[in-house]
């Protein structure tokens, strides 16, 4: 037997011991935490089946509501709502007939300018300078010409013709230099030596085109057998114009051309294929479904493709001048436009050649000279009549 003494003095170190402090225990993991919720949830199924399957369906309707909204869709856009091309001459547009000035609807969302009121760009650096300086180009060349012999070609519009002479805002620089020798040896140096003149300036809309037509750059003793129109791309692009609007701009601005010359062909030159998605000019199947859908103006013209509205603006104005004598549409979209991939597979967006726009805005000067081959192709069919395809005579017989 153990002595009591030495008994008590065994049990002694249990004693102590059962007095400190426990260990702390360590944390369940994550997969243990998700094993003991699902066993709990599934417990509460079996239990509790009709009430589960209620909570199953509220938690899947909330999720939809988040993710429904978030499925990129197309932005909704104005398509045109009227038939333009059997529209009459001379001053019949209205802007009463224009649904939204704005391209996603309304009319207080874009900059877009009343195409029926003329309106300077002053605003602009340098453009007024621009503007003085083409009217005494214009009244320069007119003197040179002898017995005040009608110009073959005169090209009316924006930055894309100014370029065409050498210019950009007035300025001569290194690309504009470039391209404007590119036209002078198509069509001033080439083998019909045309007589050309060149009336753009950068950043204008068709309002602001049509006040420079009527504040000196289109005198009424200036006269031409073709007035070449190639405008429109900043009424879209910068005005955020509807298609409506962009295209009775256009239509109303070639109008004043063949008021002020009844005799002259009207060429409406369809407007070039642009992308604010590097070079992408449609959507692809994926991101029409998948994205952030724009919850504002600001973030719908961040991902909107401009493509399907110039296609529209520019079928308008194909049918417009289908219908009117005297008028001939041109198009050189096809120039630009090609698609990726390889001899397995073909991707279904179309994108811009980059060589021939290099900021997938404005042609290069690779895109201008292809350009100006093609539109002097143009000019010969229609001053030499030698194009069933823009007979002026035979549509008038029609």
């Amino acid at each position: 037997m153990v002595p009591l003494g030495e008994r008590n003095n065994a049990a002694q170190p249990m004693e102590m011991e059962s007095l400190r402090p426990a260990a702390p225990r360590s944390k369940p993991s994550l997969s243990i935490l998700v094993q003991q919720l699902w066993t709990l949830i599934k417990l509460y199924m079996e239990y509790y089946p009709k009430i589960t399957a209620f909570l199953f369906f509220c938690i899947i309707g909330v999720i939809m509501s988040f993710l429904v909204p978030n499925f990129r869709r197309p932005v909704m856009r104005n398509r045109l709502q009227h038939d333009y091309a059997h529209i009459s001459k001379h001053y019949s547009f209205q802007a009463s007939q224009i649904d939204h000035w704005c391209l996603w609807g309304g009319d207080d969302q874009c900059t877009c300018l009343d195409f029926t009121e003329p309106e300077s760009n002053s605003h602009l650096n340098g453009w007024l300078k621009a503007h003085e300086a083409n009217k005494k180009y214009v009244e320069d060349a007119v003197a040179k010409q002898s017995s005040y012999k009608p110009f073959d070609v005169v090209f009316v519009g924006d930055e894309m013709v100014e370029k065409m002479g050498g210019k950009q805002l007035g300025m001569s620089n290194g690309e504009s230099q470039q391209v404007g020798s590119v036209f002078k040896n198509t069509f001033e140096a080439g083998d019909f030596g045309w007589d050309v003149l060149y009336l753009g300036i950068a950043g204008d809309q068709t309002s602001n085109i049509l006040w420079r037509l009527q504040h000196g750059e289109l005198p009424k003793y200036l006269s031409a057998s073709i007035y070449w129109l190639w405008a429109g791309s900043n009424d879209l692009r910068q005005g955020y114009c509807s298609e409506e609007a962009t295209v009775l701009g256009i239509l109303n601005t070639a109008e004043y051309l063949s008021w002020h010359d009844p005799d002259a062909v009207v060429v409406i030159m369809g407007m070039l294929p642009f992308s604010t998605h590097d070079g992408v000019l449609t959507e692809s199947s994926t991101s029409r479904f998948f994205g952030s859908k724009a919850k504002s103006v600001e973030k719908a013209k961040k991902r909107y493709h401009f493509w399907p509205s110039i296609e529209a603006v520019n079928k308008e104005l194909e049918d417009f001048c289908t219908n009117h004598t005297q008028m001939i549409y041109f198009d050189a979209s096809h120039l630009f436009i090609g698609s990726m991939g390889n001899q397995y597979h073909k991707q279904q967006s179309l994108h811009l050649m980059q060589e021939l726009m290099t900021d997938f805005v404005h042609p290069s000067v690779k895109g201008y000279q292809l350009l100006a081959d093609l539109m002097q192709n143009e000019v010969k069919r229609i001053i030499l009549d030698d194009d069933e395809d823009n007979d002026v005579e035979e549509k008038q017989s029609d």
